[in-house]
């Protein structure tokens, strides 16, 4: 049987009936990835972390929520690409 790494993130509602995508009734479950790249820029939320007000940056599905291109667009792609290879070399 292959070995498949696993770890936890933090708990948070992400999208709550995600998890039940990979749970067909009867079927053999399917592999999944759910990921968690930051997309604050990082002075933005630096400044509000020191002024204690990380509770007041829009949150994702705000109507303000605007994330950061980049870092984020060239992590998420590395991200996926590097995980799409070492699955493959599974």
């Amino acid at each position: 049987m292959l070995e498949i790494p696993q770890s936890e993130s933090y708990k948070a509602s992400f999208a709550d009936d995600f998890v039940l995508l990979s749970l067909p009734p009867g079927k053999t479950p399917i592999l999944y990835v759910y990921w968690n790249i930051g997309v604050k820029d990082p002075g933005t939320w630096e400044k509000a972390n020191r002024e204690s007000k990380l509770q007041d940056l829009p949150p994702a599905h705000s109507a303000i929520y605007a994330p950061a291109i980049e870092p984020t667009l060239q992590t998420g792609i590395e991200a996926l690409a590097s995980s799409a290879l070492a699955f493959e070399v599974l």
